[in-house]
């Protein structure tokens, strides 16, 4: 099945089985968040951007995380559905570091339409 096949099919890619929280870390050092290592967990959420590893900002980002770590947490639903960070998940697998997220109690379309839309891209 194409990607556009499965984004009509189930245009969120909602994993609706229920979060599995067995070797989750809970991590006071990101406000109360989780932290894992086990990155089956999770899922990425078709309506989001693909993660491509030969942009410019991919590479200083992953240059940033493996200096610094995953400073910035994503953000998780209970089902494991990625809504942001997909592209600090990958970075994680990568560099084999814990993946750093907070809960919500669900991802949808209007979650990650306002997520994208309150970032801003600035440069000091």
């Amino acid at each position: 099945m194409t990607k556009e096949q499965q984004i009509k099919a189930d245009p969120l890619n909602i994993n609706r089985l229920p979060f599995n929280y067995d070797n989750i870390v809970f991590n006071e050092k990101v406000g109360g968040g989780y932290k894992t290592k086990d990155y089956t967990k999770f899922n990425l959420v078709n309506v989001n951007r693909d993660v491509d590893r030969t942009t410019k900002i991919y590479k200083d980002l992953s240059a940033s995380m493996a200096k610094r770590g995953m400073i910035i947490a994503g953000i998780v639903d209970k089902y494991g559905n990625v809504g942001e960070g997909q592209h600090r998940l990958a970075i994680c697998m990568e560099l084999g570091i814990e993946f750093k997220f907070e809960l919500v109690e669900r991802v949808d379309l209007d979650l990650i339409k306002e997520l994208n839309n309150l970032q801003t891209h600035w440069k000091v």
